[in-house]
């Protein structure tokens, strides 16, 4: 039997759709290749009632490309996630808001929206973002570094004798770098890996400390693959909170601020 709901949630990334059932945590995932076929099967399993809501990080011709795959399978009205110059009482901390990435713009919303006061908002995946909001609901802007993965191959990229002696990723789930504290490499392989940990822990550390001077209340939250490593390492607290991106679209959709899409969708 299929399960009805009023909305289905899509986050259309650089490298993968992710989805979501209820607005609040994710229920799948797919390469761009695979996505057709996933789709195939989530009609068989779901009914939309309502409409279908997207969020895109790459380009407004993709955007049409897959909002018209969406609609093939999911004949609903479609609306759109986009930065806004304010919403939700936060206001957007970059000049032009339209260059700020909808996932970051997202994320910060949804931590507004749980916490209402300061946050420094780090999600911890491919790239490294971070988020600052303040007190009064002003979004200050961010920062992007690589990710821990990210980093590490940029830094082979540029070497000649590195990279011979990076056995394997030692950034996966339940290795020593999520549980053992920061030691001076032993080998290459550490000393590379660990230092791209440490220089990311610090990178957060500092820019808290920072937001702490300024608004004493600030929490700090953390998001991503990424985040059991940096978060053992962290002198602070922090919430860690999963699924910011599908909150913040689930919250402009209860504010009626999403978008028509750029083509002539259905609704």
């Amino acid at each position: 039997m299929k399960r009805s709901i009023p909305v289905l949630f899509f986050d259309f990334g650089n490298t993968r759709v992710k989805w979501s059932l209820d607005g609040v945590t994710q229920h799948g995932a797919s390469a761009y290749d695979e996505f057709p076929n996933r789709l195939a099967q989530l009609r068989e399993d779901v009914k939309v009632e309502q409409q279908v809501v997207a969020s895109f990080v790459t380009s407004r011709e993709r955007e049409i490309q897959y909002l018209k795959i969406v609609a093939n399978y999911f004949p609903v009205p479609q609306r759109v996630c986009r930065v806004l110059t304010e919403a939700l009482g936060m206001q957007c901390g970059y000049r032009d808001p339209t260059k700020l990435g909808v996932d970051r713009w997202l994320a910060v919303l949804a931590v507004w929206r749980q916490f209402s006061g300061a946050a420094l908002v780090v999600d911890l995946g491919t790239a490294a973002t971070v988020d600052a909001i303040d007190d009064n609901g002003q979004h200050l802007g961010g920062f992007i570094v690589s990710g821990l993965k990210l980093a590490i191959r940029s830094l082979l990229a540029g070497t000649d004798q590195i990279a011979p002696a990076m056995e394997q990723d030692c950034f996966q789930a339940g290795s020593k770098l999520s549980t053992e504290a920061i030691l001076f490499g032993k080998s290459t392989q550490e000393a590379v890996e660990w230092g791209a940990l440490y220089s990311l822990t610090a990178m957060v550390e500092t820019l808290f400390r920072q937001l702490q001077s300024d608004w004493p209340g600030a929490r700090l939250v953390i998001t991503g693959g990424d985040e059991p490593f940096v978060g053992a390492r962290l002198g602070f607290d922090y919430d860690r909170l999963q699924g910011l991106v599908f909150q913040g679209m689930a919250a402009l959709v209860e504010a009626d601020l999403t978008l028509q899409p750029t083509i002539g969708q259905k609704g």
